[in-house]
């Protein structure tokens, strides 16, 4: 709806003139009549995207150079247009032959003008209706000559560029205003050595280049745009909608606006590995956030946004001393106060159908706070173009990428600061490792979406990189993406709340997803098949799935289904991980490696982990330290593991209704409280074996309901009710009240402690 109402604003405001009348009809009957411009006498201007026509008869001829017949006067050729020979004021005229026909003439074949508005008079503003070439300004095509200086003249005219009828070379940046198309065709190339900038426009309303800031999360502005930052004056709390500012007068309603809350150079500590992943994630620590709004309205020095504000801006920024104050830092100084940005730049533009050769080090296209800017039917070349993005938009709305092929040592697109409601689907990517990944959405990007893309890699295979790449950014959305050869098909780092991925594919990857200090998360669908290992790479280690150091996840569907692999080939590993729900993982091993003290001191009635309906070739379960205290829980349900299970260094970990296998079912190495509940061993040697620590093994656990098929129920068990009749043993944690005596199993004692938690002389035989 927004769109429609430009364009009609955009109409209005070139629509000051009259249409013309032909004898005998009315005005409306030209609503889409053909023009023959002729020369005429200066007058109005001739402005961006119209030509400026004025009905006159027969005997008004014009002199001059040009083509000549006996009625129409000399014919005006859009090259002749596009080329300047008309000065601004000139005013095209139109023949009336006194017929239906009229035609504008372009190097010999006609082009169409379209009336768009048609009044009562006698003049009417007249829009062409198709894309131009650069050869109908001057330029002579090919790869060798530079057609940057004409495609920007037909574009600051107002025409849409037509690049299909030959190969075309830019050396310079094609600033885009609103409004465009820039088309062409896959079988001629493009050779960009320049940008295809979306224009900004700059305080005095010319369109300019873009220009990034050069640090990462620094919070520079964008001088390019010539507005100074606006800063808040004081402290927002989140879910305000009123925003004070220094000065309103640059706004108005309806503008979009980009707001930070000024943190300062936040790269440095998000990686900074000696902050727990748990303690980045506290919901009290704030860290760099920024958010796009449309202003609503505007009272004195207070912007009224749509919606709210999703985080605090603090005039002083808050640290907790767990996080470095960067925001103090010389470098820092002049970019840490929450401040306001208007986006200025250009919406309604379209690039489609090009051939791009990326040979220089800069992007093949480039936006800043664009609006509504559709990448389409694009291929890029970009083998040896060091630039870290190709198709890059920052702070931008509603962009989209669609059907685009790229092969880029860096991001083939780059989704960032704060952009949102962006699009890049039905797309294919190489990646030679240049940079991250081949799509990366980061630096505050939300509400996005990456679906249906195929990833390949090319280069050296220690170069191999991520699919897709989220990266400090939150509620974006992943589906269907098809990993070849990478290290990573999906990779999140530094994550807010809210991304969903869904429907992972990778052939031959060494990993299918992965995440590192990631928060609140969905993934819904793994397919992991082949194994590729990196030369010289540490990091290769064959997982399907990795997790370390995140926060309140969940993970479904997950299978590695040829079982044979040996080693850690499509393994399920999490590690450091807090209240993960894990539901049908098929793996041939897993590796379930919990952080004990963190559990404790962060949201410890949160279940520690919980898998379910799963099967595993073989694994193990293992916490960052042991202590008898504490009181996180990891509960496994309805899952088989065909080759044996080792618990080791964990604290209550419990298993309902699930299947053991191997030569040992389930192997205790300093497992205490441990619960099996309605499990069935079918084991060529022992149901549990009680590893090396029988005394710390044997005296924490329950065996309930099971059914046990195996030469021995149990091996290096000793039986532990003297311990418990002299008060030697402490109920700790949770469930930790109840202990089985297996001596005599399928007769099982139980003993209870009825006590205060603590308390070692409570234990009653039940």
């Amino acid at each position: 709806m927004q769109e429609q109402t430009d364009q009609i604003q955009d109409q209005k405001e070139h629509a000051s003139v009259k249409a013309p009348e032909r004898r005998g009809e009315p005005s409306n009957g030209l609503s889409r009549r053909k023009l023959l411009a002729v020369a005429g006498m200066s007058g109005a201007a001739v402005v961006a995207q119209e030509l400026l026509a004025n009905r006159v008869g027969y005997s008004q001829q014009s002199t001059g150079s040009g083509t000549h017949d006996k009625l129409y006067a000399r014919k005006t050729t859009i090259a002749e247009i596009g080329s300047g020979m008309f000065p601004v004021g000139t005013i095209l005229k139109v023949s009336d032959r006194g017929d239906t026909i009229f035609d504008v003439v372009a190097g010999g074949v006609p082009n169409g003008l379209e009336i768009v508005d048609a009044g009562s008079g006698k003049t009417a503003v007249a829009r062409l209706s198709r894309a131009v070439s650069p050869k109908a300004v001057g330029a002579s095509g090919g790869v060798t000559a530079d057609a940057s200086v004409y495609i920007n003249r037909l574009l600051n005219l107002g025409f849409d560029v037509d690049c299909s009828d030959d190969d075309y070379r830019i050396d310079n940046d094609v600033i885009i205003p609103s409004h465009r198309t820039i088309r062409g065709s896959r079988s001629k190339t493009f050779i960009a050595n320049g940008r295809l900038c979306l224009g900004i426009k700059n305080s005095t309303g010319e369109w300019v280049a873009s220009i990034a800031p050069l640090v990462y999360f620094k919070q520079e502005h964008y001088t390019a745009n010539g507005y100074s930052r606006n800063e808040i004056t004081s402290g927002v709390l989140k879910k305000a909608s009123h925003i004070p500012v220094q000065d309103t007068s640059l706004f108005s309603a309806g503008d979009y606006v980009y707001l930070s809350n000024g943190y300062a150079d936040m790269w440095r500590v998000l990686s900074n590995t000696s902050i727990s992943g748990i303690d980045y994630l506290r919901p009290h620590i704030d860290l760099w956030k920024a958010e796009i709004h449309r202003i609503r309205g505007i009272s004195g020095n207070t912007l009224i946004i749509d919606g709210v504000l999703g985080f605090d801006c603090p005039l002083v920024p808050k640290t907790y001393g767990l996080i470095p104050n960067e925001n103090s830092s010389a470098a820092s100084v002049g970019f840490t106060t929450p401040n306001v940005e208007k986006l200025v730049g250009a919406k309604n533009i379209r690039i489609e159908s090009l051939h791009i050769v990326s040979g220089n080090h800069t992007p093949a296209i480039f936006g800043i706070g664009c609006e509504n800017v559709t990448v389409s039917d694009v291929t890029i070349d970009a083998e040896t173009n060091t630039s870290e993005e190709q198709i890059s938009f920052h702070t931008s709305i509603n962009c989209k990428v669609i059907g685009c092929t790229a092969r880029s040592l860096g991001f083939s697109v780059s989704i960032r600061r704060a952009s949102t409601g962006c699009l890049v689907t039905d797309s294919v990517f190489s990646t030679g490792g240049g940079a991250d990944s081949a799509v990366n959405i980061w630096e505050g990007a939300y509400g996005n979406i990456a679906s249906n893309l195929n990833i390949f890699s090319f280069g050296e295979p220690s170069k191999l990189t991520r699919g897709v790449y989220f990266n400090s950014s939150h509620d974006n959305t992943a589906d269907n993406i098809t990993g070849h050869d990478l290290l990573t098909t999906i990779n999140l780092a530094f994550l807010g709340s809210g991304s969903k991925i869904s429907n992972i594919k990778s052939v031959n990857c060494d990993m299918s997803f992965s995440s590192y200090r990631a928060f609140e998360f969905n993934v819904d669908g793994v397919n992991h098949t082949g194994f590729h290992t990196l030369a010289g790479n540490n990091l290769a280690k064959g997982f399907m799935v990795e997790n370390y150091d995140c926060n309140t996840f969940s993970i479904s569907n997950a299978h590695q289904t040829d079982l044979e692999f040996t080693g850690f080939v499509g393994a399920f590993r999490n590690v450091l991980c807090l209240n993960s729900h894990l539901h049908n993982i098929i793996a041939p091993k897993c590796v379930l490696y919990d952080p004990i003290e963190a559990s404790r001191t962060y949201r410890p009635e949160l279940v520690r982990m919980d898998v379910t309906d799963s099967l595993f070739y073989s694994g193990d379960i293992r916490s960052e330290t042991f202590n008898l205290s504490d009181t996180r829980a990891s509960k496994y349900k309805n899952t088989k593991f065909l080759n044996g299970f080792s618990i080791k260094f964990s604290h209550y970990t419990e298993f309902k209704d699930c299947e053991f296998g191997g030569t040992h079912g389930a192997m205790l190495d300093l497992a205490t409280f441990t619960i099996f509940e309605g499990c069935r061993f079918r084991c060529t040697g022992s149901a549990v074996h009680f590893g090396t620590n029988p005394s710390i093994n044997r005296c924490n656990i329950k065996f309930r309901n099971c059914m046990v098929e195996a030469p021995a129920y149990f091996t290096n068990y000793s039986d532990n009710e003297p311990n418990l009749v002299g008060g030697n043993v402490s109920p700790f944690a949770r469930g930790g009240e109840e202990v089985d005596i297996l001596t005599n199993y399928p007769i099982i004692k139980t003993y209870k402690n009825t006590n205060v938690f603590g308390n070692q002389a409570g234990w009653l035989l039940v």
